[in-house]
């Protein structure tokens, strides 16, 4: 259903006050439907499959150079960032911040495997979700992922906006009140914010360099 940014804005502090989630009336509306543009799902299905493999190199570092030569085979290292890159062709082993940083970016795989409709409702970020329920939708490890890239399709762009509303309003309360009365994972909302932020070019930002304003 199309709505304009104020009305997408209040169908989500509704949603907020019957939920019982503190919001602010002066947060911004988000960018009207018109004006902003999405990913092509294609882009969005590389950029899941680069991260799914750097959360496994997260793992098992010392099978990097065989990811690498495998990204390379099918054409995704390109997509990999350059920070990305580094990681990948990095010698030295990860630290454990960069570790738990790694380990944080299914939580975006999660809401672009969403996005690309290949699973149908996406709940509340409120609890982590699992590797496997990841790898359901995923081709196998090291096989084609032609298929996959190719065979996606991206929801509908109110849909996207809907939920990149929501994060935004979800994110401020986390990050602002008291999150033990509300059920949130503060880590699950960043996450998701970061991806779809990305997804609707957030201040026209490529992946290293988004952010999550509120």
């Amino acid at each position: 259903m199309h709505k304009t940014a104020i009305e997408r804005k209040q169908f989500t502090e509704g949603m907020l006050i019957d939920l019982g989630i503190p919001y602010i009336g002066h947060l911004p509306a988000i960018e009207e439907e018109s004006e902003t543009q999405l990913r092509s799902p294609q882009e969005i299905a590389k950029r899941i499959l680069v991260l799914t493999y750097l959360g496994y190199i997260g793992e098992v570092e010392e099978d990097k150079s065989n990811v690498v030569d495998f990204l390379k085979s099918e054409n995704l290292w390109s997509s990999a960032s350059p920070i990305e890159q580094r990681q990948f062709l990095s010698k030295e082993m990860f630290n454990p911040q960069e570790l738990i940083d790694i380990s944080w970016r299914s939580e975006c795989v999660w809401i672009l495997l969403w996005a690309i409709k290949k699973y149908d409702k996406i709940d509340l970020p409120t609890v982590e979700v699992s590797i496997e329920d990841i790898l359901d939708f995923l081709p196998d490890f090291m096989s084609s992922t032609e298929e996959f890239i190719e065979n996606s399709v991206l929801r509908e762009k109110s849909e996207i906006l809907d939920q990149s509303d929501l994060l935004y309003r979800l994110h401020w309360a986390v990050r602002n009140c008291d999150n033990e009365k509300m059920s949130l994972n503060p880590g699950v909302v960043r996450e998701r914010h970061y991806a779809i932020n990305w997804l609707t070019y957030y201040e026209q930002l490529e992946w290293d360099d988004i952010t999550t304003d509120t």
